[in-house]
């Protein structure tokens, strides 16, 4: 009865074709590990650009409609005050300002966030400055009915002077909410209470139910 072996030259070669197939699977594993790292580092600076890209946002708002155009590539770190973003940039153009028959001015900004010495950003975006500008805001103005002054934030505020048991209307009306509030005056009222009151105007009258024709100082606080 005869043995067979197996030959070394058929050996040499399935041990070949086993390194190959190794191979193969190795290199199919870590093109597929290479490609998911990339993956997730490109959506890190993504996620990275877009958060400095808000932070300049907030530092435009913060300077409303006079901010200046930044054209040049500057430092995020200058904002930030962190050496480690020191490798990030930024850069913000302005277009020109308009004004409509109401005072309120539009601008837009440009943001652009670079990564290193790269000619294109790595993500930009546009933020409107007309909501945080109007050139009739921040001043006091006044009317038969007393004074008024509105903010950039919509907060209002008027104050005036009345007289207990009749209506005090407001300069101009609230649009949402409003709190006013009184103070004792004229001929030495003790206290001077809130009646009813709406977005036009309120009532008063003393606490005492004396001195009709008593003076206060008033003060109204709302949007």
């Amino acid at each position: 009865m005869h043995r067979y072996r197996k030959r070394p030259a058929s050996m040499l070669i399935s041990a070949i074709l086993a390194s190959i197939m190794f191979i193969i699977i190795a290199n199919s594993f870590m093109n597929l590990w290479g490609n998911s790292f990339t993956t997730l580092t490109a959506a890190k600076t993504a996620t990275q650009a877009q958060a400095y890209s808000d932070i300049v946002s907030e530092k435009i708002k913060l300077e409303g409609t006079d901010a200046e155009e930044v054209t040049t590539k500057t430092k995020l770190s200058e904002i930030t005050g962190n050496d480690s973003d020191d490798d990030w940039f930024y850069t913000y153009e302005i277009e020109n300002e308009t004004e409509d028959d109401n005072g309120n001015i539009f601008k837009v900004a440009s943001i652009k966030i670079y990564k290193d010495d790269e000619n294109s950003p790595r993500y930009s975006t546009e933020i409107p400055l007309s909501s945080l500008g109007n050139s009739k805001l921040n001043e006091i103005k006044y009317n038969e009915y007393g004074y008024y002054c509105e903010f950039p934030n919509g907060l209002l505020i008027q104050w005036g002077r009345g007289k207990c048991y009749e209506y005090q209307r407001y300069p101009i009306p609230f649009t949402t909410a409003v709190s006013p509030v009184v103070s004792g005056g004229g001929k030495g009222a003790s206290m001077v209470d809130v009646g009813s009151f709406s977005a036009n105007g309120f009532s008063a009258h003393l606490s005492d139910g004396y001195g009709q024709h008593d003076s206060f100082y008033w003060i109204a606080i709302g949007y």
